[in-house]
C-alpha cells in the first residue's frame, strides 16, 4: 500500500466515526425525549410497559451526576466530532 491509499482509508474511517457520532448525537436528543415523557405520565404507577412487558422505572440520579454524566456525554462527543473530522481533513 502506498500513503495515497493510507490516507484514503484514514478519511473513510474518519467519515464513518463522525456518521456514527451524529446518529448517536440524534438519539441522544431525539430518541430519549418520548421515553422521557412516557416516565413523566408513569412516574406514580412503579412501572412503565415497553412492549408486552413491564419494566421498572431508572433508577433516580441527584441533580449533580445527572449533570456530570451528560457533561462527560457531550465532552464525549466533541471529542468524538474533532477526532474524526481531523481525520478526513489532516488525511
Amino acid at each position: 500500500m502506498n500513503m495515497d491509499s493510507l490516507a484514503i482509508i484514514a478519511k473513510i474511517i474518519g467519515a464513518a466515526l463522525l456518521i456514527w457520532t451524529a446518529f448517536s448525537i440524534f438519539k441522544h436528543f431525539f430518541r430519549r425525549m418520548p421515553r422521557s415523557v412516557q416516565n413523566s405520565t408513569n412516574a406514580g404507577k412503579g412501572t412503565v410497559l415497553l412492549g408486552n412487558a413491564a419494566v421498572e422505572d431508572e433508577k433516580k440520579y441527584s441533580i449533580t451526576e445527572h449533570l456530570l454524566n451528560n457533561l462527560l456525554l457531550y465532552l464525549w462527543f466533541a471529542f468524538l466530532a474533532t477526532f474524526s473530522l481531523g481525520m478526513i481533513i489532516n488525511n
